[in-house]
């Protein structure tokens, strides 16, 4: 019964949103420290747990260690050892600039698997620092019972939000969680451009004139060149043109030789 009491406190913790989360924490420190982070630990998380540890390599330090701890924005102690590490070197430089998913994003995504395998999660430890093997900054969340037990641990890469590993929890969330959140750009959209239908219209070539073919070749049936219609000078169509013709030769019979 406890179990699930403290089960249904981390759910309306969860309903009710995150704490402070690590790089919120982050924020509050100076900005040259802010450059050298090179870890960050909280625990009892539930899931954001009540102070953040931050550690950053100091180079004026012996150690190179130099802790500073946040509370709900406020830095509540910073000192020049910690229980989280001996020594620091300059290599071990994260850079809070290169931690690109959150404590709230890793969280989200250790839920998912524990709920996948039906683990009764109670609290989170965080731990975000570089693999010593790859060199990349990760993220390892694990899980813990009523009784502080260790229920499972996710690995996630602190700059894409890839999941790693997951041990003690074999079964995998068949929807994966969205490792940080998108945001979507409002693009104004285009106006769409008229449909033109182009009209082709075709110039008709005037028709040539026929030529004209003389009456005799036509009947002769032999192509003749073609002529054109001339009116002759001198000579009247219709009856006038025929009577100055008969008087014409009438005159050639009656003159005297």
């Amino acid at each position: 019964m406890r179990g699930v009491l403290i089960l249904g406190l981390f759910f309306g913790i969860l309903a009710e949103g995150y704490g402070e989360s690590a790089l919120d924490a982050v924020k509050v420190l100076p900005a040259d420290e802010e450059a050298r982070v090179v870890q960050i630990e909280g625990r009892e998380g539930t899931p954001e747990p009540e102070r953040w540890y931050i550690l950053t390599q100091d180079p004026m330090a012996d150690n190179g260690v130099h802790e500073t701890v946040v509370s709900k924005g406020v830095i509540v102690a910073s000192r020049g050892l910690s229980q989280f590490a001996d020594r620091l070197k300059p290599e071990q430089i994260v850079g809070a600039d290169t931690v690109k998913i959150d404590s709230k994003t890793a969280a989200t995504l250790a839920h998912g698997y524990a709920e996948k395998n039906g683990a009764t999660v109670a609290s989170m430890n965080y731990e975000m620092k570089r693999d010593p093997g790859t060199g990349a900054p990760e993220w390892t969340v694990s899980c813990l019972d009523g009784k502080g037990n260790a229920l499972g641990t996710l690995v996630v890469m602190a700059d894409t939000g890839s999941v790693v590993s997951h041990d003690g929890f074999p079964l995998e969330p068949a929807v994966a969680v969205t490792p940080a959140p998108v945001q979507l750009a409002v693009a104004s959209t285009p106006m769409p451009t008229p449909a033109v239908t182009m009209v082709v219209v075709e110039k008709k070539a005037r028709p040539e004139p026929k030529p004209v073919v003389a009456e005799g070749a036509k009947r002769a049936g032999n192509p003749a060149p073609a002529v054109t219609a001339q009116k002759q000078p001198g000579k009247k169509a219709g009856i006038g043109g025929t009577l100055d013709n008969v008087g014409r030769t009438l005159h050639k019979f009656f003159l005297p030789f």
